[in-house]
């Protein structure tokens, strides 16, 4: 998936679809999270048969074997690569600090890509508040920190993963490529609002000094 594509796109409506597609709980939910993930962008591959694509979505996610590509932060992060470590915990604390708290806390890793993506999504409304500023810095320094750090690994366990379906391989694409896109809107505005206040041939209460 190229950047050109993804970037006509509402960023939050495809952000809802990239986090409903990694919690999926049935082959039925996967195929409907992709189906409308399609719906936004139309040249992705067709979806394969729901048997086959949840078999293949539970190797490399779920389990019960060891999955191939865990979708959770502190298998990346984490020297001994187990969940519920001091990485799970600090999203945890990331989350309470937006007001969220996790539905499953206490039952299952609050460091899950789908968790953090659903982060993402309350920093993008939250960024519009009167603390957008700080907000917009706390973000960044998810993505740049955290995020970027292990997803980029994550998709190149899926990418070298033998027999998925190629719908699974461009989803985990789409993932990196929207996570890469909102760090670069965040540091173009930032970029913009200091020209705003600092930038030569501007007049009135923008221009200091």
């Amino acid at each position: 998936m190229n950047q050109l594509q993804t970037k006509t796109l509402d960023s939050e409506v495809l952000g809802c679809g990239l986090r409903d597609f990694f919690i999926a709980a049935s082959g039925s939910q996967i195929f409907l999270a992709y189906q409308q993930l399609k719906s936004l962008l139309p040249d992705l591959p067709p979806p394969p048969a729901t048997d086959e694509v949840e078999f293949c979505f539970n190797q490399l996610f779920v389990g019960p074997a060891a999955p191939i590509a865990p979708p959770f932060a502190s298998v990346y992060l984490e020297e001994d690569a187990l969940v519920m470590g001091r990485t799970t915990l600090d999203a945890r604390d990331l989350y309470a600090s937006l007001g969220l708290v996790s539905p499953w806390q206490g039952r299952f890793p609050d460091d899950h890509i789908s968790l953090e993506l659903d982060a993402c999504l309350h920093f993008r409304q939250l960024g519009n508040g009167p603390l957008g500023g700080d907000i917009a810095q706390l973000y960044q320094r998810f993505l740049e920190q955290h995020l970027l750090l292990w997803v980029p690994v994550f998709v190149t366990r899926i990418a070298a993963a033998k027999e998925i379906p190629a719908a699974i391989r461009t989803v985990a694409d789409l993932l990196l490529d929207w996570l890469r896109q909102e760090l670069t809107s965040l540091t173009q505005k930032e970029n913009e609002d200091e020209r705003c206040v600092c930038g030569p041939g501007r007049s009135g209460p923008e221009k200091l000094g």
